[in-house]
């Protein structure tokens, strides 16, 4: 069916807005201050848990203690999955990219300094950027379902098994702001291949 480059390139635009609303959602899930739960039956010093809360930025506040230790692990599942919803468009945009940058389609293209070539055929333009992208979207888009089953059929209260959960959590912060960088580099030197009747 006749399309345009406008209106593919629209949807991952589209895409990312959602991915966006699943962000501030997740945000505003977290933005609870747990201080004063203690070890998640609240504590005997008499803190004032709203000036706690007013004095640290948070929007709102763990009115329930034991709630505050529970929802660890839970916390950290709604921002994976957050950060895997924009993820999943990075690695779909990324798929689209090496292959529509194959000689077979030819529909897009980049400079050369931002492919690579081919020992035995020079003339090819690798998407190694765009791979890159796509492999470690995939694997974030793993963190949800990896924080899942650390934290399955936990009781109420802390446990040490949730210490875990931030060695693959935490990096992944910093690896999707890169991905999202990437692309930019790459969206911002993109050209669109005319065609050719061939």
């Amino acid at each position: 069916m006749p399309s345009s480059f406008g209106l593919w390139f629209g949807a991952y635009a589209e895409s990312l807005v959602d991915d966006m609303q699943t962000l501030k959602a997740a945000f505003e899930v977290v933005n609870k201050n747990p201080l004063g739960s203690a070890a998640g039956y609240g504590s005997s010093f008499p803190i004032n848990r709203q000036m706690t809360t007013d004095l640290l930025g948070f929007s709102s506040l763990n009115y329930n203690v034991v709630y505050a230790q529970m929802g660890r692990g839970k916390a950290e599942r709604i921002v994976a999955q957050a950060l895997a919803n924009i993820a999943d468009t990075l690695s779909r945009l990324s798929m689209d990219m090496t292959l529509y940058l194959n000689q077979n389609f030819a529909f897009v293209s980049f400079p050369a300094e931002l492919t690579t070539g081919s020992s035995i055929m020079p003339h090819k333009k690798n998407p190694d950027v765009f791979e890159l992208i796509r492999s470690h979207c995939n694997r974030i888009k793993a963190l949800p379902n990896e924080i899942t089953m650390m934290t399955t059929n936990l009781p109420s209260g802390y446990h040490r098994d949730l210490q875990l959960l931030k060695e693959h959590l935490f990096p992944a912060f910093k690896v999707l702001k890169d991905c999202i960088e990437m692309a930019g580099l790459m969206l911002s030197n993109i050209y669109k291949k005319k065609y050719t009747g061939r």
